[in-house]
């Protein structure tokens, strides 16, 4: 796919020693205002350190809690 191909270009062109092993996430944006132009757009997103959440489930009269692993958006 066009992601796998982008991610495989940005990781051989990378020869930084600080770039650290994370997970890549490209998105394909459309109807993107630009220089008051609408154009589609990609954008690409690298996460270097999962974190911990909770998250609740209401199963009937109980509610159950999981712990999950997921991307801070604050640090993308």
């Amino acid at each position: 796919t066009i992601s796998k191909k982008i991610t495989k270009h940005l990781f051989e062109q990378s020869n930084h020693p600080h770039i650290k092993n994370g997970e890549v996430y490209i998105a394909y944006f459309s109807n993107m205002l630009i220089d008051n132009k609408v154009v589609d757009a990609i954008g690409i997103f690298k996460s270097e350190i999962q974190t911990d959440f909770l998250q609740f489930k209401e199963k009937e009269s109980n509610l159950e809690m999981i712990l999950q692993q997921g991307i801070n958006l604050n640090k993308l």
